[in-house]
């Protein structure tokens, strides 16, 4: 996904409910593994399209590997919206 399409008629719109969906969908965990901060500033500056194209893929991997970072994600696009 590039930061392009979210400047599509409707991109943002769909960004939102795809993530709101796997918020509310998401397994239950016990907190135990949580997000870096690092980790958290680059979901940031990605939502904000700040991100250069070539860390695209290497951080989506980053996000879709855990329901927590999923999770931060989610708030992130959430605030920004």
């Amino acid at each position: 996904m590039s930061p392009e399409t979210s400047n599509e008629p409707g991109g943002s719109d769909a960004l939102k409910e795809i993530f709101g969906l796997l918020e509310k969908n998401l397994p239950a965990t016990d907190g135990s593994a949580q997000v870096s901060a690092e980790l958290r500033e680059k979901m940031e500056q990605f939502a904000k399209g700040e991100i250069p194209n070539e860390e695209i893929e290497s951080l989506s991997s980053q996000i879709l590997a855990s329901p927590e970072a999923i999770r931060a994600f989610a708030e992130i696009l959430g605030r920004l919206a």
